[in-house]
């Protein structure tokens, strides 16, 4: 059954939102910046502040209607700022606190501690002050506490903002693990890269409303295409493409698609940074692999239009 979301109305949905996620799988969660997909994840794990209606279902029971223990058994969020998510020193004081908020057997605290820093690998951290670690050092040991919890459904509302790729692939594997064992993981991020191996699906919030999109990203620049877009007729490509300023790699690409449309400035800037940017790149000099079109900006329309 896993986790469905009925009639959720809000003032940051335009249409009531009707969508079921995928049980046991790891699903990618995109959308432009302000779509309301924090504000989903944090109605689904009841932390949000916003007015909403609608009923939010995880294996056929309704979350607002749980006690606080049974919620956080069921559903757990990790926030992009890990440090809202800690009270006591370290790791393994956290780890304490929570199993006895939730009232996990006494004698059983210390098995399950091992269990958990054996699941998230992070023995090495397990003793350290927390505002000693590293970003990707604190999401995991944010993610060792969900682990201590137990959920069904795990959130993670954009994990990786200020973490470095090792941390990254590191967090992904063993995500990809847990969604292997069973749980539901549903992760919302702006930066489509390394994905293709370890997600199962990826849905999009766009206008309101909640699409499974039909092809999983699959390099490390990534336009997010619904059926829509992919349906029109391609005009512009970039095939294993890198480009580079000063000696220095800027990007790297291994298949980037725009089909017939105008695209608005916004998602240019999702792409290169800003608009001059986005023209000039087609300029370096170093420049590897296949550029297969031209790029031209509208002024009046505020628009890329591809010709």
């Amino acid at each position: 059954m896993g986790l469905e979301l009925r009639a959720i109305q809000s003032p940051i949905f335009s249409e009531p939102l009707d969508f079921t996620f995928h049980a046991q799988a790891f699903t990618l969660l995109v959308g432009s910046s302000g779509s309301g997909k924090s504000s989903l994840f944090q109605m689904i794990a009841q932390v949000s502040s916003l007015p909403y209606s609608g009923q939010v279902l995880i294996n056929g029971s309704e979350v607002s209607q749980l006690s606080i223990v049974e919620r956080v058994q069921t559903v757990g969020i990790l926030f992009q700022n890990p440090n809202h998510q800690f009270t006591m020193e370290n790791l393994f004081e956290e780890l304490i606190f929570t199993l006895e908020n939730i009232g996990h057997p006494v004698q059983e605290i210390d098995s399950k501690i091992a269990e958990v820093v054996q699941q998230c690998r992070c023995k090495a951290i397990l003793h350290r002050p927390i505002h000693h670690l590293s970003g990707g050092e604190k999401q995991k040991a944010a993610l060792a506490v969900l682990f201590a919890m137990n959920p069904r459904v795990y959130l993670l509302d954009e994990p990786f903002a200020s973490i470095d790729r090792k941390s990254r692939i590191e967090i992904l594997e063993i995500l990809k693990e847990l969604a292997s064992n069973g749980k539901a993981v549903i992760l919302c991020d702006h930066d489509l890269s390394d994905y293709e191996a370890y997600i199962d699906h990826m849905v999009e919030l766009r206008d309101g409303q909640l699409r499974e999109v039909f092809q999983i990203p699959t390099s490390e620049m990534t336009q997010v295409a619904s059926k829509e877009v992919a349906s029109s007729p391609e005009l512009f490509h970039m095939d294993r493409t890198s480009c580079e300023l000063d000696k220095r790699s800027l990007f790297s690409i291994v298949n980037f698609y725009i089909f017939t449309r105008e695209f608005p400035v916004s998602w240019v800037t999702m792409v290169s940074g800003n608009q001059p940017s986005f023209g000039l790149f087609f300029n370096f000099k170093s420049i590897r692999g296949a550029l297969l079109g031209r790029v031209r900006f509208s002024k009046r329309k505020r628009a890329c239009i591809v010709t």
